[in-house]
């Protein structure tokens, strides 16, 4: 499962209602005013910030922090760039690459026979950092496991944007998230 369905909110009528619209517009204001802006064309920012996120979570759930892993984050780049290039959305390669073959081509290495592989998750939901976070932590969503698996011992990202997206993403504006999850010995 990729994406979740759009859910379509009843309209509300402003004339009759306005009290609970202007409630929310105020409260969006004034968080907006306290919570730092992560803009998607701040890709270290955002890959940062969703580092940390990722982190907090998996300490707030009792598991170690990752480290970042230069090289998962140049095979998460390298795969949300194609996904942005070629207008999809898939764990699968424009070229028929699996994650696991991504990093060992980016010089991660995994022990031979160690049962340790390389996981994957990707997101094109949101430019915000809690937006993909969020998703892949939903107890609904098959992501979570993989967010707070206790092997992972480090982690690559990448968010890739495009102002006008084409194919899959309809010419609109998206960022393409990939994080690379794995464990090696040094």
């Amino acid at each position: 499962m990729l994406a979740r369905p759009v859910r379509r909110l009843p309209a509300v009528d402003l004339w009759r209602h306005p009290l609970p619209v202007l409630g929310t517009l105020l409260l969006v204001v004034l968080l907006l005013g306290s919570i730092p802006s992560i803009s998607a064309s701040d890709p270290k920012a955002l890959t940062d910030d969703l580092v940390l996120r990722i982190n907090r979570a998996r300490i707030d759930a009792g598991f170690q922090p990752l480290a970042r892993a230069p090289e998962l984050d140049t095979a998460a780049q390298a795969h949300s760039t194609d996904m942005v290039a070629h207008n999809y959305l898939d764990h699968t390669g424009w070229d028929g690459s699996e994650p696991q073959q991504r990093a060992e081509q980016a010089g991660y290495k995994v022990p031979p026979q160690s049962g340790w592989i390389v996981v994957e998750v990707i997101s094109a939901i949101s430019g915000e950092p809690q937006g993909p976070v969020s998703w892949w932590l939903d107890e609904g969503v098959q992501h979570r496991p993989v967010l707070l698996n206790p092997r992972w011992r480090e982690l690559g990202v990448s968010a890739v944007h495009s102002p006008s997206a084409p194919g899959v993403y309809r010419n609109s504006p998206a960022t393409i998230v990939t994080t690379d999850f794995g464990a090696r010995s040094r």
